[in-house]
């Protein structure tokens, strides 16, 4: 007489095979927006592979910037297969990683752990990134760079919602109200994701020292549809014969 051992056995495959206890990397991230990988889950034995689930560590680093989007069958037959949709959304940046455990009736990876990780990139870093090829801040993706010698620094390009790839203009513009004067800009959310401020500052005579934005008045912002907001705003009147405006770009 002839017996046949009959096993469930859990197999996990990403970008290929993985071990219990593997690292699955997603790589660089822009802060707030989603990655998706997925994950197979196949048994290579000849019963079925009952009790699936997968949940995500709570104890780990960073459990909430990922989530299992798309949930394996709680069950795989023999030879047969199962996807699951792991996303990661980082809500800070750096180094960001948690763990993920897969349940299922194979005895010996009960439950099957994947540790996971990923970078979160700074809005203006993976502009950086996207564009000059480097998160850093240096050569021609420095915040001070004008690589199209166009005189409009990176970071107002960026702050203000510029194409990098284009010559940039005066990202100020001048309107007439009466007897004053409007000053309008573009400001990109993504810069205000950051931190980044931009203000309108102004001055009687141009010295250092004299800049300041005391007594500007902006309106409320004004959604431009394209990821950037209209910003409006007066200076204060009866500041002089003469007056000088700027728009100041700072980021933390």
């Amino acid at each position: 007489m002839t017996y046949t051992l009959r096993t469930a056995v859990i197999a996990v495959e990403q970008n290929g095979p993985l071990s219990n206890g593997a690292t699955v990397n997603f790589g660089n991230a822009e802060l707030n927006t989603t990655h998706p990988l997925t994950f197979t889950i196949s048994n290579t034995g000849n019963q079925s592979l009952t009790g699936l689930s997968a949940s995500i560590d709570p104890a780990g680093p960073n459990a909430a910037d990922f989530a299992i989007s798309t949930a394996t069958a709680t069950s795989v037959s023999a030879a047969g297969s199962s996807d699951m949709v792991v996303t990661f959304t980082p809500q800070a940046t750096g180094p960001r990683g948690a763990v993920i455990h897969i349940a299922s009736s194979d005895s010996a990876n009960n439950p099957f752990n994947i540790l996971v990780n990923g970078n979160s990139l700074s809005h203006l870093e993976a502009w950086r990134l996207s564009n000059y090829g480097s998160t850093s801040n240096t050569g021609d993706g420095a915040d001070l760079a004008t690589p199209l010698h166009d005189g409009i620094q990176n970071l107002i390009k960026f702050a203000t919602g510029m194409p990098p790839g284009s010559p940039g203009t005066q990202p100020v513009s001048v309107g007439k109200v009466g007897g004053g004067f409007t000053f309008s800009f573009s400001r990109a959310k993504a810069a205000v994701a950051d931190g980044i401020e931009l203000a309108l500052e102004w001055s009687t005579d141009l010295t250092d020292g004299s800049w300041t934005s005391s007594g500007v008045v902006a309106q409320a912002p004004v959604d431009q549809g394209d990821n950037t907001e209209r910003i409006t705003a007066s200076i204060p009147s009866g500041v002089g014969a003469r007056g000088f405006v700027r728009l100041r770009v700072t980021r933390p």
